[in-house]
């Protein structure tokens, strides 16, 4: 029986040992630009209450993409017809950067007849980093668009068609130092001082700037994008290659965890979109198989859905968008085997 299975073993692998295997392996370091936001507004369904509309976006949170990564990258070449590569990225230092939060007619959503729902009631920054990882899994056909014919400029060209799946997280576990104003305050002035339902400690406190230097709010945004993609590949020389690559992806998986200390309030958000994906790549071979290569990243994310959000004092539904603009610059050294 022992020798069956290792017969069997054995002309399972035979054609893949007959096949011409190639690979490659990298690291690098990137650097990681852009913002993941989320806005809500629209329908709000508050527990116990009738639904009702309002304005959208009534608020809106924007983080900013800042730090370095580290790459690692490798992949398999199977007779130059099919490519698999698996990649993972992992903030190694994280740059803080100021996050912006928005809200639009807090007046007029808390019952005040003389308040109007476009204005910019409450603004405020505070600082975070973002502590990112994501991995990504492609699998492409390659196709010689010039197995004969080489010309001048171009010693060779192919086109991959493939998909992938990539995975994200951001996560910011201690958002800090508030600063927060009311910029509408000089138009309404009158009306809030006037304003019996209105506390004398919040006419004080939109006066001027509120702040505090702790622990304000952490977030987590986690993103699954399934895509397909294209990749042109041109080769100048034996040695210099440039690839360039555009994807799509019909259905975007958008979650996130938006949990402000100050008030106890969890809201968790769910969302379903589309994203484009574009790569631009250049690698020059040394010697030996070594592979020093440079790279640019954009990837854009739009998503719809709902928030729910809950509190000691009272839990509701809103309307939520999730979205998201990357760019990514770094280079690599590889080899190719």
């Amino acid at each position: 029986m022992a020798g069956l299975c290792a017969g069997i073993l054995l002309l399972s692998f035979a054609p893949l040992a007959a096949m011409d295997m190639k690979g490659h392996a990298g690291l690098g370091l990137e650097k990681m630009g852009g913002r993941t936001c989320y806005e809500i507004g629209g329908l709000i369904a508050v527990s116990g209450e009738d639904d009702r509309g309002a304005h959208f976006p009534f608020s809106k949170l924007e983080f900013p993409l800042t730090g370095w990564l580290a790459v690692a990258e490798v992949g398999l070449h199977v007779e130059d017809a099919l490519q698999v590569t698996l990649g993972f990225k992992k903030s190694i230092i994280r740059d803080e950067a100021t996050i912006e939060d928005w809200d639009w007619g807090y007046w007029h959503l808390s019952g005040r007849p003389w308040a109007r729902a476009g204005t910019l009631d409450i603004y405020s920054t505070s600082q975070g980093a973002a502590d990112a990882w994501m991995a990504d899994l492609r699998a492409h056909w390659c196709l010689d668009l010039m197995e004969t014919n080489r010309t001048a400029v171009l010693k060779g060209a192919k086109l991959r068609i493939g998909a992938g799946y990539l995975g994200q997280v951001f996560d910011y576990d201690a958002v800090d130092d508030l600063d927060q104003w009311y910029p509408s305050y000089p138009f309404y002035e009158d009306e809030i001082e006037n304003d019996p339902a209105i506390s004398p400690a919040l006419k004080q406190s939109v006066k001027g700037h509120v702040y505090n230097s702790g622990d304000v709010l952490s977030y987590r945004v986690e993103y699954l994008v399934p895509f397909l993609e294209g990749v042109l590949q041109l080769d100048f020389t034996e040695r210099l290659r440039l690839e360039t690559s555009l994807g799509y992806s019909f259905w975007v998986k958008a979650k996130d965890t938006d949990r402000h200390l100050l008030r106890d309030k969890v809201s968790r958000g769910s969302c379903d979109g589309k994203a484009v994906l574009f790569a631009l790549d250049t690698d020059y071979a040394l010697t030996g198989g070594l592979v020093l290569g440079l790279n640019y990243r954009r990837i854009v994310i739009t998503t719809t859905g709902s928030q729910h959000q809950s509190a000691p004092d009272f839990s509701a539904t809103v309307d939520q968008h999730i979205e998201s603009d990357q760019r990514y610059f770094g280079s690599t050294i590889g080899y190719r085997f």
